[in-house]
């Protein structure tokens, strides 16, 4: 099933282009206090449980998403629309968030299991809405700007939590995140103005044509094995070494009944990933954009690593006090800010390939520079210079790469794509910590080495990302590549 619009779009309004922006300022008071700050708190400090109560529950999550989000992006694909779903899935975040804390521990992660998910959900959802607020010639512009309003969210969600945390505990801190993911987002949900489309047809019709598109392309790689069938078996046998490794890591020896159940595993999950798989190889269809997504697996992975590291590597590699640290936080966050805004600009200048190089290299230097700062015990103050690149840098990454699908994927499957990239982004999250952990500790090599680590996949991107051709496309030719 394929949706069309009834006619040509209207430009966009100022007042449509701010209330999307807005919403990117709402969920980051979600992700800054919940996810990041203060439920974790509430888990440990309030209710006396483990730091894996929380560690699990919001892998939990991720998991969940990692297998989901194209399908999600297929609903929005099949129904034409992007709005009800956004409002659907922020209003059950906000009601489960409000919820928070209400009942016993077990409850209070179910009730964050469900919120998170729904939130990075909405994101699939909130992105597929570029298109509809922005035009080829402002688009940088319109992301960067949300990507500016979404620090300036977590400066807010942060003065929250300081100014009332004594007043009204983590439960009400909870309570008035949802109000402020809810004011936020609200103009969203009433001024964006979507295309109208046609041919959309039932509920029915939408989830049939959604799984079609998901788990109907999964069946058919199945159908036609001898063409897959060497990425299958590479798959497998890339888990089965793993999982060897893992286990001899562990002191244990893998036995019989061990490699058996790996390939019971194996099975299961190749079923569970066919709604993964199917969009994936759709994704080779369109010239560039299956590189992209390969390349964005390799620098959202240093990039999410650093932030979740750099407090320790602050405080511990270059001796920062703990207000220093959060200083150094508040200042990089402050630049990330203006960053954003004006990487939007240059993304509509030169486009957001040679902007994405640019900040690559930024990210380049960055990393080389902390490794170094460990490594030969530089000036301390030039680490507070190397956070404020950081900072920079971090508000280019994510005002580059949005725009930069847009140029890649197909209009009527932009929700599946967005699912896509949310999903990389996702797996990205995991294999850096991971990474940063085995270089660190179990190979005894230390922090800087880690970085290093970092810095050869920010490089292996950069080399990747040579590759894609970044023009505008003609999609109304209908042809798979959208020739230039």
């Amino acid at each position: 099933m394929t949706t069309s619009t009834t006619g040509a779009a209207s430009p966009p309004t100022r007042l449509s282009i701010i209330s999307w922006a807005l919403y990117d300022l709402a969920n980051t008071t979600f992700s800054i206090n919940i996810v990041s700050l203060y439920f974790s708190l509430w888990v440990v400090n309030t209710m006396g449980g483990a730091d894996k109560d929380y560690g699990y529950a919001n892998s939990f999550s991720m998991a969940l998403l990692f297998f989901t989000a194209p399908i999600l992006g297929a609903f929005s694909d099949q129904a034409g629309r992007r709005k009800p779903f956004l409002i659907a899935t922020t209003l059950l975040c906000v009601a489960m968030t409000a919820l928070l804390g209400a009942g016993g521990l077990a409850l209070s992660l179910a009730l964050f299991i469900g919120a998170n998910y729904m939130f990075q959900g909405g994101l699939i959802f909130y992105d597929s809405l570029l298109p509809a607020v922005s035009t080829e010639e402002n688009r940088g512009r319109v992301s960067g700007l949300g990507i500016g309003l979404g620090y300036l969210g977590s400066f807010i969600g942060v003065a929250t939590g300081l100014l009332f945390l004594d007043r009204i505990g983590y439960t009400g801190i909870f309570r008035a995140t949802a109000l402020l993911f809810l004011l936020f987002a609200l103009p969203c949900f009433l001024f964006v103005r979507e295309p109208l489309v046609q041919g959309a047809g039932s509920l029915v019709r939408v989830v049939r044509g959604a799984f079609s598109q998901t788990y109907g392309r999964g069946f058919r790689t199945i159908k036609h094995w001898p063409r897959y069938f060497a990425l299958w078996a590479g798959i497998g046998v890339g888990q089965g070494l793993l999982a060897v490794l893992l286990v001899a890591l562990a002191g244990g020896k893998p036995q019989a009944w061990f490699i058996a159940a790996g390939a019971l595993v194996g099975l299961v999950e190749s079923v569970v990933l066919l709604p993964v798989v199917g969009p994936a190889l759709h994704a080779t269809r369109y010239r560039g954009l299956a590189r992209f997504l390969v390349g964005r697996v390799f620098y959202t992975d240093p990039i999410n690593t650093l932030i979740v590291f750099m407090g320790i590597y602050a405080a511990n590699e270059v001796g920062f006090s703990q207000q220093e640290t959060q200083g150094l936080l508040l200042v990089s966050i402050a630049v990330a800010v203006a960053g954003g805004i004006l990487w939007g600009v240059v993304v509509d200048r030169i486009g957001p390939k040679r902007t994405l190089n640019i900040v690559l290299v930024m990210w380049m230097v960055a990393l080389a520079a902390v490794a170094a700062i460990g490594l030969l015990d530089l000036s301390r103050w030039l680490f507070w210079g190397v956070a404020t690149m950081a900072g920079v840098a971090l508000g280019g990454t994510w005002a580059a790469d949005r725009p930069y699908l847009l140029r890649l994927a197909p209009p009527q499957f932009v929700g599946e794509f967005y699912g896509l990239y949310a999903m990389v982004g996702r797996f990205a999250s995991i294999i850096g910590p991971f990474l940063w952990g085995y270089v660190a500790d179990t190979l005894g090599m230390g922090r800087p080495a880690a970085v290093l680590s970092l810095l050869v996949f920010v490089v292996i991107a950069f080399v990747i990302l040579q590759g894609v051709d970044d023009r505008p496309r003609n999609w109304t030719t209908g042809s798979a590549s959208g020739e230039p």
